[in-house]
Parts: structure tokens; sequence; C-alpha cells
């Protein structure tokens, strides 16, 4: 198990097309901070390989974002809140270094 802080640090772009002409652009960015939690197994196949499965789960909560104004949309505030459910499998090779670097 694991758990701790998590932080996004987003750009949103907005594009006032009118599907005739591209009127104009505009970006802005907002870093925003949450937590995160997961959980994993892994299990050793041999004296070097492993294998894993491991789920996480991010939660980033609402942010304000100030977009910008392009020419057909005004600016507006729009809170955005964020999720993130990862689930990973793989395999890890240990390299065996004996006892190089010396150990003190």
């Amino acid at each position: 198990m694991k758990g701790g802080g998590a932080w996004t640090h987003t750009n949103y772009n907005l594009l006032g097309d009118s599907f005739a002409l591209a009127l104009s652009n505009g970006s802005t960015s907002a870093t925003t901070w949450g937590w995160t939690a997961g959980l994993g197994i892994e299990y050793a196949l041999t004296d070097h390989w492993t294998t894993f499965a491991e789920y996480d789960h991010f939660d980033i909560p609402a942010a304000i974002v100030p977009f910008p104004t392009v020419a057909i949309i005004s600016a507006n505030n729009i809170a955005i809140k964020q999720t993130v459910d990862l689930f990973k499998m793989g395999v890890n090779f240990r390299f065996d270094l004996g006892q190089w670097p010396p150990r003190i």
C-alpha cells in the first residue's frame, strides 16, 4: 500500500473557431495539489526476475481555471476536477553486482 500527495500542472488551450475561419486562440495553465493512494503485489519468478501488478488512484480537487477571452467566447472561470485510475503490470530484472561498490 502507498499514499501521499499528488500535483498536476495542466495547460489548457481554447480555440475560437466558427468552422469557416479560426478566429483566435488562447491558453492558460493551472497547478493543483491533491492526493494519491495505491496498492500492488510483486511475485518473484526467479532470483532475478519478478512480475508485478499495481493500481493507483489520483484525485485532484476542483480548481478554478481562468480561461482567456477569444473572439467568439467571453472570459470565464471554469471549475475542473481531475481523477485518474491507473493499472500497471510488468516485469522487473534485478542486476546482481555482488559487493560492488564495497560496503563500509
